[in-house]
Order: structure tokens, then C-alpha cells, then sequence
């Protein structure tokens, strides 16, 4: 329930698609215009280097005699050229391996120096695929299998490119369900909606990150099939020569994606949660992410800083992270930490992060016996928000089956009370205590069942998801047994359900916010301006609604301007006066403007 409503507001953001687009285009760019392959292990385009390079120093035989080195370097130059002249993979191999062979003579003698281990990888690739009987060897992009692709594609693109999508639904999904939006007043326990986000977000950022690398993916696979999984891989782990497989290679990296993935998710989602702020977890992921592209957070440099060391950056680098670097077309030959080693650190970081998040979201224990009297009540309470009190409540108690207005103008903090009796806002009560049918505002997701605040403005409304999608959600996640089609009719909203909610009018998202609260079946509802910007009849038909639950025996708090319609309405009515609630009266709508002229305008 909760994850279906995240995936379809990541799934109907525009930012998605735009995303998934560049990614796509990212990953695509080297099938699309052919690249060669350069890497030492695909050699037939990556050879004419060495021919260049052993073709200008070897001398041309011309009856004069050869010293020891200018005969090693005209062998070499015969064996390159050789090599690139040959018709067939099994002819190349073998020149191919011979040259590398001779190279490593040379190495040994001393006669060569240069990247030796380089030399030694594609030596021994040469003899894994000779023996393997495997010749196939990719001369461009557009020769790759499937299987070779995915490396091939992650090798080329910037490291951090692969982690964007994660990013990217982080920031989505922790906006959805900031304090305040209809995801957040779903009573779920804190922990297990900290884990419902992460898992959101990894499932979009997966979604995205494949549909990315699905259009090469796709090409690759119509050219040249899927691949082999036994193809043999020579290259350099921990210092050491060793040999593994495409399929092991292919199914590193996915593990390396998803790990960084999923660390990228866990650290988002906890600190946003952790600090308040949505904002906050994106952008230290996004930190960690950036980081090894940065020079200052080198290998060099974090093998020389202990604090450095122990962040998990080797995790956003997964083509070294996984110790394959060069095992497939890349121009690079490197000694990586090791899928298992990256994968431990990935998990151990992850188990840090959960851990903060079990702590940031604990609910603190109900001391006592819950009382059994019924009604929401704040008491002794000081309200505001920051450093800044707003205003001080000595009482303020909603009985079952009353109705309450709550009379004052803009700016006098009357916005930041309604917000502190709805509970998602706990901060808000600076002291005091807030209780619905003695259970308090502290247990979070019970309290939740019991009290709904309807906003004002859009903030309970996702403006991609229709109307009924709001109200399929509010039933499913209260539990509610209210008759949704009843409830349309009577309000009138029937005819537009099924618009997204950005295509209606203020007035039709006052009626679809009231509809959505009389159907959590909440016994308490508070209402912030839930008659503004409609018509007269719509007006009549809202608080006829409203009429009818306080009936049935629950408790509605308005607040409004309409004194008219409040004076109807309500039993009693709340006004805030120089920073003190203060309760008045039950009195007529002539009355009512009278002291709201004389508490605000002076009387004027």
C-alpha cells in the first residue's frame, strides 16, 4: 500500500523519464557510433599502438648488422604487425601471444621497462582464450554480446552516472513523505516506514538505472546475442594475475550497482529522517558519490588518511570496486578491492545506517496506564516552531460528537495549532501534552489513527495521482469501511475522480481533501479552511457533510473566515488573543463577527 503510492508518484514524475532518457543515451553513445575497442585484451583495434610505437624504433634490415636490443625491438615489430595482419582470431591469438610472450622476455631482462602487469594480463588472456578454444574476439562496440555490454557501458560512462537514479527517487520519495503530505499522516510505525521508503527507493532507482541500459542492452543483444558465460577474463587482483569469467565479471557489477545502490537509499532515507530535513540524506549520498572523481580522495590519498579510508567511497567506483578493471574493454588495468570486499563494506555501512535510523525513529514509551476518558486535549502547552513560541493553551479539549471553530486572522499562529494538534508535527509542542482518547501524540502511528488534519492549500494532494487514487489510499491505509462511492455522490465530486488532481479547481480540491478525511474514519477531525474557494451551493454541500459526521459522533475542528457558515456550523468557538487561546461562546453569526471585530480590528 505505502510502496504502491511511492512508486506511482516516482513513476509519473516528469524528472523520471527525463533521467532515464540521459541515461540511455549515456550508455548507448558507444554501440551508437561503433567505438573501437582499445583495452589489451580485445586487442585486434588496441594493437595498432603497439605496431605504431614498434615500427618507429625497430630499424629496416638493410644488410647491416643489428645490435641485441635494435634485433628485440625489430622481433617485436614483426610479431605486432603479424598480428594485425592476421584473417583470422586464431591466427591473431597466436601472434598476438607470441609478441606478449616476447614482451615479457624483454621485461624480465631488463631491456623493457613500462607497465609490466598490463603486459603479463594480456599474455595471459591470450593463452585463457586459446586454451578455452574461445577466438571470438570484439574488434568494436558493435561486436559486443549482451554480457559484455553491461561492463563495457559502466566502464566508459562517468563512475557516479550508474548511482543517479538512486539520487534521484531518493530526493522524489523523501519529498512524498515529508511531515505534512498524505504519505506521512498514514499511521505506519516510523521504523517501518523508514524501511518502506528504502525500499522505494531502491526499487525505483533499480527500475531506472535498467531501463537506462535496456536500449544498448537490447541492441547488443539483437547483434550478437547474449554471450558466452564461461569466456575466460585475465586481470590483476590484489596484485596477483588471476582468471575469472564473463558471467562472474556480469554478475559482480550488478552486485556492485546494487550495493552502492542500496547504501546510496539507506544513507538517504535515514539521515532525511534522522535531521528533519529531505534534503539533508540526498546530499551527503551525493557527496559520497562525487567523491572519487575528486583528486584529493584518490587511492593515493586515502591509503595515506585514516579518516578518509574509512568512508565507503571504493563502493561508487564499481568497475575498480569489483577488482575487474580492464577485464573487459576498457583502456585500464588495475588491482580493485574486490567484489567481496566492497560488498562487506557496502553491508556494513548499510547495518550503521540502519541502526541510526532504529534509534531516530524510536517512540518513546507511554508512561502509565493509558486513560480511558475519551476526547482530544492539550494541556498546559506552549506552541511554536524553531526557537519561536508562538502561543501559550492552557486548555483545549474536542469532546465526541461536537464541533469547534477556531477564529483568527493570518499570522497569528493559528496554521502552527492546528498543525501541533494533528500530531505529524511534534516538534511544534514545545511543552504541555496532546492526547486522543488517552493515547499520546508520542505513538505516533496510534495517534494517527485517531486524529487527521486536512491542510490547507495542496499539501495533502499529489498532483499526479487522480482523486480516487487519494481516496483508494486514506481507506486502505486507515482501514476504513467508509463507502467511497456513497461519499462522492454526496459531495458531488463523483464526475472528476479519475482527473489528475494538478487538472482541478481549488474549489473541487477543497471537496476531494474533505472527502478524504471523513474517509480515514478518524473519531477527530481537524479542518484548516476546508470551505474556501468554493461556491455558494458547494459551500451548503460541505458543511452538510461535515453536519452529518458530527451526527454521527465525531469531533470536527474548523478553522475559517466564513463566519456565516462557522457560526452554523460549530458548538463553540477558539480565538488566539495576543498569543493566549481563548475560548468563547456558542453565539450567532452577528455576534460572532461583532467579537471577532472587537478581539482584531479594535472594535472598528
Amino acid at each position: 500500500m505505502y510502496c504502491r503510492l511511492l512508486l506511482k508518484l516516482i513513476l509519473r514524475d516528469r524528472a523520471v523519464w527525463i533521467c532515464t532518457l540521459v541515461l540511455a543515451a549515456a550508455f548507448s553513445v558507444p554501440i551508437a557510433f561503433n567505438s573501437p575497442i582499445y583495452g589489451p585484451f580485445f586487442m585486434k583495434q588496441g594493437m595498432q599502438g603497439f605496431v605504431d610505437a614498434f615500427n618507429t624504433r625497430a630499424p629496416q634490415a638493410s644488410g647491416t648488422d643489428l645490435s641485441p636490443e635494435q634485433q628485440d625491438d625489430a622481433e617485436l615489430a614483426r610479431y605486432a604487425n603479424a598480428a594485425l595482419a592476421a584473417q583470422t582470431d586464431a591466427a591473431f591469438l597466436d601472434s598476438a601471444e607470441s609478441y606478449y610472450a616476447l614482451m615479457d622476455e624483454g621485461f624480465q631482462s631488463g631491456s623493457i621497462v613500462g607497465d609490466r602487469e598490463t603486459n603479463d594480463a594480456a599474455l595471459a588472456y591470450c593463452r585463457a582464450l586459446s586454451s578455452s578454444g574461445i577466438t571470438d574476439i570484439p574488434a568494436s562496440a558493435n561486436d559486443l554480446p549482451f554480457l559484455s555490454f553491461l561492463p563495457y557501458a559502466i566502464a566508459t560512462a562517468p563512475s557516479f552516472l550508474p548511482f543517479i537514479p538512486f539520487l534521484l527517487s531518493s530526493i522524489l520519495v523523501l519529498g512524498a513523505t515529508r511531515p505534512g503530505t498524505l504519505a506521512a499522516k498514514a499511521p505506519v510505525p516510523k521504523f517501518r516506514r523508514l524501511i518502506q521508503i528504502v525500499f522505494s527507493i531502491i526499487a525505483a532507482g533499480t527500475a531506472m538505472l535498467l531501463a537506462g541500459l535496456a536500449p544498448g542492452g537490447i541492441y547488443a543483444l539483437a547483434l550478437n546475442g547474449f554471450g558466452q558465460i564461461g569466456y575466460p577474463i585475465a586481470f590483476f587482483h590484489d596484485g596477483a594475475l588471476t582468471t575469472t569469467t564473463a558471467g562472474n565479471v556480469f554478475t559482480a557489477l550488478l552486485l556492485a550497482l546494487l550495493a552502492g545502490g542500496t547504501l546510496i537509499s539507506v544513507c538517504s532515507a535515514v539521515l532525511s529522517t534522522a535531521t528533519r530535513r529531505v534534503l539533508a540524506g540526498p546530499l551527503t549520498s551525493a557527496l559520497l558519490v562525487a567523491a572519487p572523481a575528486f583528486p584529493l580522495l584518490s587511492d593515493s590519498a586515502l591509503g595515506h588518511n585514516a579518516v578518509l579510508g574509512l568512508l565507503p567511497l571504493p563502493v561508487f567506483s564499481p568497475i575498480e570496486a569489483t577488482g575487474y578493471v580492464g577485464c573487459f574493454p576498457t583502456e585500464f588495468i588495475g588491482s580493485g578491492s574486490g567484489s567481496a570486499s566492497m560488498l562487506a563494506v557496502a553491508l556494513a555501512y548499510v547495518a550503521v545506517f540502519f541502526a541510526v535510523g532504529a534509534v531516530a525513529t524510536r517512540s518513546p514509551k507511554q508512561p502509565g496506564p493509558a486513560k480511558k476518558h475519551h476526547g482530544l486535549e492539550l494541556l498546559d502547552a506552549s506552541v511554536g516552531y524553531g526557537s519561536t513560541t508562538i502561543l501559550s493553551i492552557g486548555s483545549l479539549f474536542l469532546s465526541p460528537g461536537t464541533a469547534a471553530g477556531l477564529v483568527a486572522p493570518n499570522g497569528s499562529g493559528k496554521t502552527t495549532l492546528l498543525e501541533a494538534l494533528s500530531g505529524q508535527f511534534p516538534t511544534r509542542i514545545r511543552s504541555g501534552s496532546l492526547a486522543a482518547d488517552g493515547i499520546s501524540q508520542r505513538r505516533s502511528a496510534e495517534f494517527a489513527e485517531l486524529v487527521y488534519l486536512s491542510s490547507s492549500g495542496s499539501a495533502d494532494l499529489y498532483p499526479t495521482l487522480s482523486a480516487l487514487e487519494h481516496l483508494a489510499f486514506v481507506r486502505e491505509a486507515w482501514k476504513s469501511a467508509a463507502d467511497i462511492d456513497s461519499l462522492c455522490d454526496s459531495l458531488g465530486i463523483s464526475p472528476y475522480l479519475d482527473k489528475p488532481t494538478r487538472k482541478l479547481s481549488t474549489g473541487m480540491k477543497q471537496q476531494v481533501k474533505l472527502a478524504m478525511a471523513i474517509a480515514t474514519d478518524c473519531p477527530y477531525l481537524i479542518l484548516d479552511e476546508p470551505l474556501n474557494g468554493l461556491d455558494p451551493g458547494k459551500r451548503k454541500t460541505s458543511c452538510d457533510a461535515m453536519r452529518s459526521e458530527v451526527a454521527r459522533g465525531r469531533s470536527v475542528l474548523i478553522s475559517s473566515h466564513l463566519l456565516d457558515d462557522l457560526a452554523d456550523l460549530t458548538n463553540s468557538f477558539y480565538f488566539i488573543e495576543a498569543g493566549t487561546l481563548v475560548e468563547k461562546i456558542k453565539s450567532s453569526s452577528q455576534t460572532l463577527k461583532q467579537e471577532y471585530l472587537d478581539t482584531y480590528e479594535g472594535g472598528e
